[in-house]
């Protein structure tokens, strides 16, 4: 007769080769981020641009300037929209890729709500100045 002993170590290896085979198999890990981003005069906030995957940002413009935004890498800066007051946006950024929303105005603050889905691991956040980011701005 078998002890119960004796067959538990092989069943309990068992479910730990699922579970690791099921924790290797799982995608770069991600979170959702909602955030009321203010942005000053004159001013870029960056958002991603070393992360291991894509994300998504969903966002509208609650302050009263123009806001712009653009899909940056290390080759291109493109501008994805130019949000008026109230205004809403949808983005997708690939791999290593940077969104920036850029505060058109010389003198007013911007308030953009944002929700960022997909790789949000490692996902850098910042403010550049404009002649640090994509140059001279716009007057609002």
């Amino acid at each position: 007769m078998q002890s119960i002993l004796s067959r538990t170590p092989v069943k309990l290896a068992a479910i730990g080769v699922v579970v690791l085979s099921a924790a290797i198999a799982a995608p770069i890990a991600s979170a959702a981020i909602s955030s009321n981003v203010y942005i000053d005069a004159k001013e870029t906030f960056v958002l991603g641009g070393q992360q291991p995957g894509a994300f998504t940002v969903k966002g509208q413009n609650k302050g009263n300037v123009t806001v712009e935004v653009f899909a940056s890498d290390q080759d291109e800066t493109v501008l994805v929209a130019k949000l008026e007051p109230g205004e809403r946006f949808k983005a997708d950024f690939a791999q290593g890729e940077a969104a920036w929303l850029r505060n058109t105005s010389q003198a007013a603050k911007a308030h953009v709500k944002v929700r960022v889905t997909g790789t949000t691991s490692n996902l850098g956040m910042g403010y550049q100045g404009w002649d640090d980011a994509i140059g001279e701005g716009e007057e609002s």
